[in-house]
């Protein structure tokens, strides 16, 4: 019987780590209508701001003095797997100054974008993966999804400013990579939908 209970104990105390709480800050505003210290927003799948947690799909956690954002502001999953960062200058509308990370759910990069005070630096972007994908290369993480993940973005921002000739051989390195790590996922399949699309 006392097994039976500490094994209980066990599982709900595993549970409970299993499905992350959403932190909960202050969400203080001042006498003079202005956002001060921490604060966190909840949004539902489309990214519209909601007020109850339990049909939350994405939270923000923010640090504000005087109503501007300091730092980095982390966009999270409900799960508690980092989103996207980067550093807000100004909430509404919002501008961006800063290296944007987005991530998958899984943790891996989605999608890296460079911003300089609200408008975006494709160069800077290009260094950034660039680097990136030279450390990538340069040791034994030559094979990780995230890497796949630098590959495919790099190869779609191409695409999306029409340099093709320089999307195609990241596209099919992506490919490559991927193939080593396994193919029978989606994102494989997309590699070859993004490959297809700009043939």
């Amino acid at each position: 019987m006392r097994k039976a209970v500490i094994a209980l104990m066990v599982l709900i105390g595993m549970s409970a780590s299993i499905f992350a709480q959403i932190p909960k800050h202050p969400n203080k505003i001042d006498a003079a209508g202005k956002k001060q210290g921490m604060f966190t927003f909840l949004y539902d799948a489309n990214w519209n701001v909601i007020t109850k947690p339990d049909s939350a799909v994405f939270y923000r956690i923010a640090k504000y003095k005087d109503d501007q954002p300091l730092g980095i502001t982390r966009d999270y999953y409900k799960n508690g797997t980092v989103q996207w960062e980067g550093r807000i200058l100004q909430d509404d509308p919002q501008i961006l100054d800063s290296l944007i990370i987005q991530y998958n759910e899984d943790g891996s990069v989605l999608r890296y974008d460079y911003y300089v005070k609200g408008e975006y630096e494709f160069l800077k972007t290009l260094d950034n993966y660039n680097a990136l994908i030279a450390q990538y290369r340069s040791n034994t993480a030559f094979s990780r999804p995230d890497f796949v993940g630098l590959l495919s973005s790099l190869g779609n921002q191409y695409v999306e400013r029409g340099y093709y000739e320089q999307a195609e051989p990241l596209l099919v390195e992506a490919i490559q990579v991927q193939k080593k790590i396994g193919t029978d996922n989606l994102v494989y399949a997309q590699l070859l939908d993004d490959l297809a699309a700009n043939a």
